[in-house]
């Protein structure tokens, strides 16, 4: 098993927010906060899940998001660290 640690910004976008992994760029949508959280969670680890079965490792996936989607989240994102052990 391995542990991977991305910080997580959370935004919102009239009635939709959005997840954006800063370490690993992945990102997710939901109706709240909340629920997009745990797509965000959800679709990782299922996403690291994949890599790992068809790569032999999610090393390949596991790349920094780019800056410009970074700063398009703002100061006011909401900010957090995801663990996904896999």
């Amino acid at each position: 098993m391995k542990e991977y640690k991305t910080e997580v910004l959370i935004g919102r976008d009239g009635e939709q927010y959005f997840a954006l992994g800063v370490d690993i760029d992945y990102a997710a949508g939901g109706a709240t906060e909340h629920e997009t959280r745990e797509n965000f969670r959800h679709g990782l680890k299922r996403t690291l899940e994949l890599n790992i079965e068809r790569y032999g490792t999610a090393d390949r996936f596991c790349k920094p998001a780019p800056q410009y989607e970074i700063d398009e989240f703002g100061p006011k994102a909401v900010r957090y660290t995801e663990t996904i052990i896999v």
